[in-house]
């Protein structure tokens, strides 16, 4: 493919993936009162509070075990009678597991200014932001808060299982495309065994990596 036609397909890319919207994933209190309160996109576990400038809290309260919050009735409802819908995440870190005619970004987990193509030639095409942006899993920004964290966690295709990366004894599996798994999704290898990635299973022996432990110090 010659340079300018690459161009052009990272233009229209860049185009669709605009269409959209970034904040999806981000707790909304548009028309709604002080005191009420709205579901997290990414949990549905979780809540916010709407505070009397129109913004949520900048925490996110946990309803009680075995409750799930629903997006209705806004309260803390029995996880079996809940209505919850995810956001689609608008990171992406893998080019396998995708509609094989999609073309798509996905992120540098190593450098926030970089990323890749995907879809158009048999590996990943690297690619760099302009000089004092970063990438935000859909185009390059200015705000560097708003990289790519490859310490959450994303279910990127259904009847997948992908490690927890804060303990490699852990996984989550993916029951559906495109969310962020929960609590419910989260299991434990058995018998001492070890989550790998490369192998996408539990096995003796396998090479322990737990790339999001917080350091005690």
């Amino acid at each position: 493919m010659s340079p300018s036609l690459l161009r052009l397909l990272i233009i229209l890319v860049l185009g669709v993936a605009g269409v959209a919207s970034e904040d999806s994933c981000l707790p909304d209190c548009t028309n709604r009162t002080a005191g009420e309160n709205v579901p997290d996109p990414k949990n549905c576990h979780r809540y916010y509070t709407c505070l009397t400038n129109n913004e949520p809290s900048d925490v996110a309260f946990e309803c009680e075990d075995d409750m799930k919050f629903d997006m209705n009735s806004l309260k803390c409802v029995n996880a079996d009678n809940v209505t919850c819908s995810f956001c689609e995440p608008q990171c992406k870190y893998a080019c396998a597991g995708m509609s094989p005619d999609e073309t798509f970004f996905v992120a540098n987990i190593n450098d926030c200014t970089k990323y890749y193509l995907c879809g158009v030639y048999d590996d990943p095409f690297p690619l760099s932001c302009e000089p004092g942006t970063f990438f935000n899993g859909i185009k390059c920004v200015k705000d560097e808060s708003q990289c790519c964290d490859p310490c959450i966690v994303v279910c990127e295709s259904q009847f997948t299982e992908i490690a927890d990366p804060t303990n490699c004894h852990n996984f989550y599996y993916c029951s559906q495309d495109k969310y962020y798994p929960e609590i419910d999704d989260l299991h434990t290898c058995p018998n001492g065994e070890v989550f790998s990635s490369k192998d996408s299973g539990c096995f003796y022996g396998a090479n322990c990596t737990e790339p999001c432990v917080r350091t005690v110090l």
